[in-house]
């Protein structure tokens, strides 16, 4: 009887350690329900997908992470770019990028905009310090099948917010720093029209602008400007037209007065280095 009497002891144990796994997969079940991972949209494939059903090497930033991280340029967002570095106007991808700069140096790897091609990464990279980018889409070469020439290091492409068609929101940011660092920005976007129910027809605008200023870090020689030191001031006007259900017409234009006191490292001139983004 002893025997038998332990017998079911140890039976009835073994069934309750079975049967706590059990009760904790079913936790975590309900854990997993509530916190999922958040999946980012990008288009580094001409169509909208995930990243994870993207089939090739990728990384995104949304807007969220770039405030977060303070990104505001290529010097902060090559830090979250696996085998990137960055050199005075462009950046290099696994090592392939812009051999020199100057006439007949076509860049390594391709910079777009909302999808239409930058021949400047200088330019595209510190518009507006990333303030009202949707996301970045980085693509490790070579990307010569979807995206043509000057791609075989890879690809960067930026996308911004689109106006809004159903109501009227505005934001505004303030910045302060030493050496008399000041940062104003803002947005403010809404319907042009009465929005429809189908929304065809409707047009809406977005109104973006920043004014960074900082005095130079560095002072200068011989009474010249300090180095280091930056007045950029940028205005984005956005328009979008939903003219049908499979038809929408997109514009975007962009004023930026950017005057930079310039060296070798950042911003400066010399015979390899003549290009649109010399400061000026």
């Amino acid at each position: 009887m002893k025997m038998l009497w332990f017998g079911r002891v140890f039976a009835v144990l073994g069934i309750f350690a079975l049967w706590t796994p059990v009760m904790a997969d079913d936790d975590d079940d309900d854990d997993s329900s509530t916190a999922r991972i958040e999946e980012v949209l990008v288009y580094g494939q001409r169509v909208e997908s995930t990243v994870s059903d993207t089939s090739i090497a990728i990384t995104a930033m949304d807007q969220d992470f770039l405030e977060d991280m303070g990104v505001q340029g290529p010097n902060e967002m090559i830090n979250f770019i696996p085998a990137t570095t960055r050199t005075a106007w462009d950046i290099k991808i696994r090592g392939v990028g812009r051999n020199f700069r100057g006439l007949g140096g076509d860049p390594g790897v391709g910079t777009y905009y909302n999808g239409i091609y930058s021949p400047d990464f200088g330019i595209a990279a510190t518009e507006n310090a990333l303030y009202d980018v949707a996301r970045v889409e980085v693509l490790r070469g070579p990307q010569g099948t979807l995206y043509g020439r000057n791609s075989i290091g890879g690809v960067v492409n930026y996308v911004t917010n689109d106006p809004q068609h159903e109501e009227m929101s505005a934001s505004v940011r303030m910045v302060f720093g030493q050496h008399g660092a000041n940062e104003w920005a803002g947005w403010v976007t809404g319907p042009l029209t009465d929005p429809a129910k189908s929304h065809i027809g409707d047009i809406a605008y977005r109104l973006v602008f920043t004014d960074r200023n900082k005095d130079g870090a560095i002072p200068g020689v011989a009474g010249s400007q300090n180095l280091e030191d930056w007045n950029d001031r940028n205005y984005v006007l956005s328009l979008d037209w939903i003219m049908t259900d499979k038809l929408s017409i997109a514009l975007r234009g962009n004023d930026r007065h950017s005057i930079r006191a310039g060296n070798f490292g950042n911003g400066g001139t010399g015979i390899a280095s003549v290009g649109p983004c010399v400061g000026a």
